[in-house]
């Protein structure tokens, strides 16, 4: 959803509408734009009133970025890929390391992603990490996901993966602060049946490996 050349007209003075960067990202999927969302809408109109006006709420509430934003961003960030590689630095001259996280990561992406789809959301781990014994030399701990289909947004706004994804992973926090170094994988099934607790669905996280992480990033 990067913005288009028509973009540049729209920044006087060093000014950029970020209504352009959602205009955009709407282009990508405009049937979705002009028919699903509605149709949707009135399809269950007795509950998706509330979430469908807080998320236009949110999805128009533009904000400008000036000139020199923009350009680190492209530089640093788009094509320098400088946070992933270690070589950003704070204007304080202090380098932002990923390595230095000691806290669990978790990454969760898609194949539906036409955004950020898991070998770009993934790609930083092999940008640092030669191998499982480096991952452990740095005492780090990453747990990832993949999904089969949903859309950018809908990583972060859908309600399906709220109630699945989403709850699962906060229902185990306290379990992935406890797991010893390493990549790990998790997936998120429904229960089979008959459940014996009031829980739709089961999370499983299996060891990974730098390997495994490689084939997704360079299939």
């Amino acid at each position: 959803c990067w913005p288009g050349p028509d973009s540049r007209s729209s920044a006087p003075a060093g000014r950029f509408d970020g209504a352009w960067l959602v205009q955009n990202f709407e282009n990508l999927d405009p049937a979705n734009t002009l028919w699903s969302k509605q149709y949707n809408l009135y399809a269950h109109i007795d509950s998706e009133a509330p979430r469908y006006l807080g998320f236009e709420k949110y999805w128009g509430g533009h904000v400008f970025l000036n000139d020199v934003e923009m350009q680190y961003i492209v530089d640093n960030l788009f094509i320098g890929n400088k946070l992933a590689t270690a070589e950003l630095l704070t204007s304080d001259g202090l380098r932002i390391d990923l390595r230095n996280i000691r806290s669990p990561i978790v990454v969760f992406c898609s194949y539906g992603d036409n955004i950020t789809p898991p070998p770009q959301a993934l790609g930083w781990i092999t940008d640092l990490y030669r191998d499982d014994a480096d991952v452990f030399s740095h005492d780090q701990t990453i747990v990832y996901a993949t999904h089969d289909s949903i859309g950018h947004l809908g990583i972060f706004v859908s309600s399906s993966v709220g109630r699945k994804e989403h709850r699962e992973f906060a229902s185990n926090i306290e379990l992935i602060d406890l797991m010893p170094p390493g990549i790990y994988r998790a997936t998120v099934d429904e229960r089979p049946a008959p459940a014996e607790v009031d829980e739709p669905y089961l999370m499983s996280i299996r060891r990974s490996s730098v390997e495994e992480v490689r084939a997704i990033v360079q299939p």
